[in-house]
């Protein structure tokens, strides 16, 4: 008889023989992959199918946690916003596989080096990444939490030497990283610069986050155009001729996917996202599916603000189906696109240690926001809402 702990785990009595398993492959380690994984072990299907995930990084960079660690870097460690793979995938019951990979097609993955891995299932999960100056996502050469740290550690110094810094992109990322700063640096000077704020939420929603953001300093220019260039001679210039002081360029627009492995067998939009039908599957290939920030949002459909709320929308329908299959059921469910611009759920836009403006409770609005800077501003829902310890922190790893 299985224990409590083995039901509600979804192990023991039921588990398909190992040589009976299907191979399912997550190609990326953040937001998507780990919510599709974490769903698998909760739904059952990870008795059904061998896992392994890869990622070119040996850590899950917390990315909501980013502008924290650029004026705090020992936040990094101290939170624990650089999580082990390998750690979390021994929790979930998943192999992990540090590894770039090159190229793909229907039955298997290659790896930067030569190492293909085989699969009858894969998914897709690879998200997306900003341009230069940005500091949200990790960059290439981070493949270590050390890295990752170093890299926060050497912005940070950067940034102390600093007077005029420019956040290109007003879009949730731009808002935190102009809050952030400015209520570190209160004496620095702080331009929020983009064509829209805060597009993916409504205009109440977005008028908030500009109130709280001017009443802490930072100097808001919606609709001043977009930033092209580097500054020069301690100044930059829009492509609306609007021009600021700037001597530290932080970029949070032109968020990118580059899924250039996939080309040669899935069909991208054209921003590199991977079109997929109803059921998270990418189009034309049925054993390879889509999660996360990853996927093409159809004409005249709109997302799930990016990162952790859209990987919560996608990634349990991508589980349920792939349990689905990996049973010999024919039965998949659907993804049911939002109606209307916003999150669902709550949402909290912090602007440094004091301050987040919350929404999606209906309660009063100060309420809201005394919420959000207790349950959001120190660990960025690491707790509170990801469920960290349901990854293993503090069993395979962590504390």
């Amino acid at each position: 008889m299985d224990t409590i702990f083995e039901f509600l785990c979804g192990t023991g009595a039921g588990d398909a023989p190992a040589g009976e398993r299907k191979k399912l492959l997550i190609i990326g380690g953040s937001f998507g992959g780990l919510v599709t994984l974490r769903c698998l072990k909760k739904n059952g299907g990870t008795k059904h199918l061998d896992v392994t995930l890869v990622d070119a990084q040996d850590y899950w960079d917390y990315c909501l946690a980013s502008p924290r660690c650029l004026v705090d870097p020992s936040q990094f460690e101290a939170q624990q916003f650089g999580m082990p793979l390998k750690g979390i995938c021994d929790h979930l019951g998943a192999t992990f596989k540090q590894g770039k990979v090159e190229t793909l097609t229907k039955e298997s993955a290659t790896l930067a080096g030569g190492d293909v891995v085989p699969f009858d299932y894969c998914v897709v999960a690879t998200g997306g990444s900003y341009g230069a100056g940005a500091i949200w996502t990790a960059r290439p050469d981070e493949l270590t939490a050390a890295a990752r740290k170093a890299g926060f550690e050497a912005e940070h110094e950067a940034l102390e030497g600093c007077s005029n810094v420019v956040v290109a992109g007003a879009g949730l990322v731009g808002c935190e990283i102009a809050g952030e700063i400015k209520a570190a640096y209160p004496d620095k000077n702080v331009t929020l610069i983009g064509n829209e704020l805060c597009p993916s939420i409504t205009r109440a929603q977005a008028a908030r986050r500009a109130k709280a953001l001017e009443k802490l300093g930072v100097v808001v220019k919606e609709g001043a155009g977009r930033i092209t260039t580097e500054p020069a001679d301690g100044k930059i210039t829009t492509d609306k001729g609007t021009t600021v002081d700037c001597d530290k360029l932080y970029a949070a627009t032109g968020f990118r996917f580059d899924p250039a492995f996939a080309k040669d067998l899935l069909a991208l939009d054209d921003r590199g996202r991977i079109k997929t039908r109803g059921s998270l599957q990418a189009e034309g290939v049925d054993n390879v599916f889509v999660a996360g920030d990853v996927v093409a949002v159809p004409p005249g459909r709109v997302v799930h603000i990016a990162g952790a709320q859209f990987a919560e929308a996608t990634c349990p329908i991508v589980a349920a189906n792939l349990k689905s299959l990996a049973t010999g059921s024919t039965k998949l469910k659907t993804y049911e696109w939002p109606s209307g611009p916003g999150p669902v759920g709550p949402f909290g836009t912090n602007l440094g240690r004091k301050v987040c403006v919350l929404d999606g409770i209906p309660i009063p609005a100060f309420l809201r926001d005394k919420m959000g800077v207790a349950f959001k501003n120190e660990t960025f829902w690491l707790d509170t809402g990801f469920d960290v310890k349901g990854l293993g922190r503090g069993t395979t790893w962590g504390k």
